[in-house]
């Protein structure tokens, strides 16, 4: 973490139609939400919200952690974010954006394409992966997805239009392991 502060970053959060804001810092909290639905405004200005954060918000203190639990921590500061196919973040975010921003906070400067990012990344065999590894999903036409793996079957990830970040199964076999 390069001089930034992680509890004054607002956090979003998408759901029906309507659009969260949070933010956090030394003079205290605020919250902001609107709808996103159209012809909505004028029916449901911006309201002050009061309701804590909802979902999984990882800890500012990561000491003691593996760099890989960091990782997924990271990543899972953008729950709920919504996917927007070339989304790099911070606000939405496509697979490549998602994993190049998580690991731009760790130095680590990745391609935004899922197949370029492959190619950087140390290989590592599926029996071997851990906490923040990539997971890269292949069909015949080759790397097409990518996520950050989460322990289990699990990767954090931003899928598609109309979807958001989130912790999802790993739904195939079909996937390679990198190592930024």
């Amino acid at each position: 973490m390069t001089g930034r502060h992680r509890r004054t970053r607002p956090r979003h959060r998408l759901e029906a139609g309507r659009l969260t804001v949070r933010t956090a810092g030394a003079l205290g909290a605020t919250a902001l939400g609107m709808s996103l639905v159209p012809g909505a405004a004028a029916a449901a200005p911006a309201v002050p919200l009061v309701e804590p954060p909802a979902g999984p918000v990882a800890s500012s203190d990561r000491s003691g952690q593996t760099r890989g639990e960091r990782v997924v921590d990271a990543a899972s500061e953008h729950y709920l974010k919504p996917y927007q196919w070339g989304g790099e973040g911070p606000l939405t975010f496509d697979c490549s954006g998602l994993t190049k921003y998580v690991y731009n906070e760790f130095g680590v400067d990745l391609p935004h394409n899922s197949a370029a990012q492959y190619r950087v990344v140390d290989h590592v065999a599926k029996s071997d992966k851990r906490l923040g590894d990539l997971i890269f999903i292949y069909d015949e036409g080759g790397i097409f997805h990518v996520g950050i793996y989460a322990g289990g079957d699990q990767m954090w990830a931003a899928t598609k239009t109309g979807d958001v970040v989130r912790k999802q199964e790993i739904w195939t076999d079909s996937y390679v392991v990198g190592r930024p």
